[in-house]
């Protein structure tokens, strides 16, 4: 892709990079993500110190950490499950399971 292709992306995106990886480099990863924050302030970018490429086996703690604080911060309600059978339902089965699974949550 190009990086006019890059930052035509509207959507929240995480990068996330092993500072010791030897597959994609951190110059690359700082790229990238320069390419979508050009056209997208909803860019995160975490770079894990003393990790490779398998960072997500190497730091699970840090990787888990940063998914649920790019989560909370940039999901909006429409990905909710819950907003999404309320709104999308069109029939009483739908709502039925929506109470499951507010039960649930």
């Amino acid at each position: 892709m190009s990086p006019e292709s890059w930052a035509e992306l509207k959507c929240p995106v995480l990068i996330m990079a092993g500072m010791a990886d030897n597959v994609t480099s951190v110059e690359n990863v700082d790229l990238l993500s320069s390419w979508i924050s050009s056209g997208n302030k909803q860019v995160m970018t975490i770079k894990v110190p003393k990790a490779g490429h398998a960072i997500m086996i190497e730091n699970k703690e840090i990787v888990e950490d940063s998914i649920n604080r790019f989560l909370v911060e940039h999901v909006t309600r429409e990905l909710d499950l819950s907003w999404q059978l309320v709104q999308l339902a069109d029939d009483k089965w739908s709502l039925k399971n929506e109470e499951k699974v507010r039960l649930t949550v």
